[in-house]
């Protein structure tokens, strides 16, 4: 079963700079390395390289800990931290939504379901979002979803906690239910005593 919010962030703050520290030298190693065949490659080609970029920073930076280990398994590369979770790089779009091909797994993984043989509980996923223009890193986030819903969200930054951001992105609401709408040009009945008097 995955870990709550409030379970998993101590978990994760030893570990939040040297995440940022790795998505953005992956990034820039990208962008500097490519820089002369940037405008001929498809969003998905720069997506692929700078993932590659970003774990070839992982597996140096993590090398030797004994707490955090990057793990190649079921078709996928991920940084495997304490009490079962899991991190995996991806790129978000500006709802904080990474995109993938879907395939059964992914399906489960997006679901936070056990992958048979893989000894992970929480899913997360480190993300990037790239400025307007596509030419450097505005954001990085840590999410938790299930399915498509962004549960919770945490922003990383350079300071010394990490953390920029520590709210939930969507909160349960009493009000979730569809609301009614009136059709245009309808007017709102207005309430009576009974008498056909308006109460004061």
């Amino acid at each position: 079963m995955p870990l709550s919010k409030f379970d998993v962030l101590p978990i994760l703050e030893p570990f939040l700079k040297r995440l940022k520290l790795c998505v953005d030298n992956g990034f820039r190693d990208f962008t500097t390395q490519h820089a002369e065949s940037l405008h001929l490659m498809r969003a998905a080609t720069k997506a692929n390289l700078t993932f590659d970029h970003i774990i070839f920073h992982l597996r140096n930076e993590f090398d030797g800990d004994r707490a955090a280990a990057v793990v190649d398994s079921h078709s996928m590369t991920y940084l495997r931290l304490p009490k079962g979770i899991a991190v995996r790089i991806k790129k978000f779009d500006e709802a904080k939504h990474s995109s993938n091909y879907p395939t059964n797994q992914s399906k489960q993984l997006k679901a936070q379901d056990e992958l048979e043989g893989c000894d992970v509980e929480t899913w997360l996923e480190c993300g990037y979002i790239l400025n307007e223009a596509g030419t450097a890193i505005a954001e990085v986030h840590i999410t938790f979803s299930v399915n498509d819903r962004v549960v919770w969200s945490v922003q990383l930054d350079d300071s010394e906690g990490g953390i920029v951001e520590d709210l939930p992105l969507l909160p349960h609401r009493d009000d979730d239910q569809p609301r009614r709408v009136r059709g245009k040009g309808t007017k709102k009945t207005k309430k009576t005593d009974g008498k056909g008097h308006e109460p004061k």
